[in-house]
């Protein structure tokens, strides 16, 4: 589907006065006020909405290997986790699987959530298991300390596509800062990987390394970059978000978001808990929505279940409930591309 962008590209090539117009729209500058209200909203709505009915299962999923974590981030809301801590068992996790290899519009998966996945001794069986049984693309997000040499092949075997080295710092001191881990042992497995991959000819998985900026690290982003940008595939620097009020105001006010906010597409991209709850997203710490167990039922019987689905069409019309009420997600990202889930 073309989103409103698109259409408004093709109409700017004839230098039209509604090609000024739909710059105006989509590009959000100079007159950034005008999309607050009245027509833009409107007619971005409207797009939501239609993408929103073209998906009635999800489009991606996190499935939650453990919400055990070696490391203690300051802009983590962990201290604020309240749920218990587990790793997800293989059969649990192979029960997940089998479900959603039914569901067709799902091409894509995150096998980590709120913990550290390597902490999970099955976490490379589970990856190998997901790609085999389904071809989606699979991701994970680690800090890195706990891939040594010994689990390197075998997670290229796994198939894993890309894995997210989260690496929260510029240097020793603002790193270890932040994460409370080993700066120098982290910064060696990192290398190494990216190492040993190449050596072997491995195309996948694809390796970033990514740093969020926060009041601990806020002058990091220089040397992050001039210690990664040419080691790694890709770099990525961002700002934290609220977590809801899950962590310290301190930590995450780095300027200001912007209060326009649209539904957001992640009621199309559930997270299923370490011990099966489903919840609505990844954001959700503290599975403040729970929605049913894929324990006790298919996912599918939870994802229509009306509780989940009343909650989900009251998002797409912009109202919102529970933690989407007070997460920043929707408020920090533009509506243009946000809405394009595939």
């Amino acid at each position: 589907m073309k989103s409103i962008m698109f259409r408004g590209s093709a109409i700017l090539k004839k230098r039209s006065k509604a090609g000024i117009l739909m710059r105006i729209l989509v590009t959000r500058r100079p007159f950034n006020s005008m999309i607050k209200t009245g027509i833009y909203r409107k007619i971005y709505m409207r797009h939501i909405k239609k993408i929103y009915n073209e998906y009635p299962t999800p489009v991606r999923v996190n499935i939650e290997a453990t919400n055990l974590c070696n490391a203690d981030c300051v802009m983590c809301p962990r201290d604020s986790h309240t749920r218990k801590q587990n790793i997800m068992s293989v059969d649990l996790f192979k029960k997940i699987i089998d479900d959603l290899s039914e569901i067709k519009t799902i091409k894509e998966a995150t096998l980590s959530g709120f913990g550290e996945p390597f902490i999970d001794k099955n976490i490379l069986e589970k990856i190998k298991y997901c790609k085999d049984k389904t071809g989606w693309k699979t991701m994970i997000f680690t800090n890195g300390i706990f891939l040594d040499e010994s689990k390197m092949q075998r997670l290229i075997d796994s198939g894993l596509d890309v894995i997210n080295f989260s690496f929260n710092g510029g240097t020793k001191e603002t790193f270890e800062e932040v994460m409370k881990i080993n700066f120098e042992t982290t910064k060696n497995n990192i290398e190494n990987f990216v190492k040993y991959r190449n050596k072997v000819n491995a195309k996948k998985p694809f390796v970033i390394v990514s740093c969020i900026l926060n009041s601990k690290n806020i002058n990091d982003e220089a040397p992050f970059r001039e210690m990664w940008d040419n080691v790694v595939d890709q770099t990525i620097v961002v700002t934290p978000h609220n977590w809801m009020g899950g962590i310290s105001s301190d930590i995450v006010q780095i300027g200001g978001a912007n209060k326009n906010s649209f539904p957001c597409r992640m009621i199309l991209e559930p997270f299923i808990n370490w011990d099966g709850a489903v919840s609505l997203c990844c954001r959700d710490y503290n599975k403040f929505t729970d929605f049913g167990s894929v324990n006790e039922k298919s996912f599918i019987d939870v994802w229509n279940s009306e509780k989940y689905k009343i909650f989900r069409d009251n998002h797409a019309e912009g109202k919102f409930e529970s933690i989407c009420a007070r997460c920043d997600i929707p408020f920090k990202e533009g509506p243009t591309k946000w809405w394009e889930p595939v």
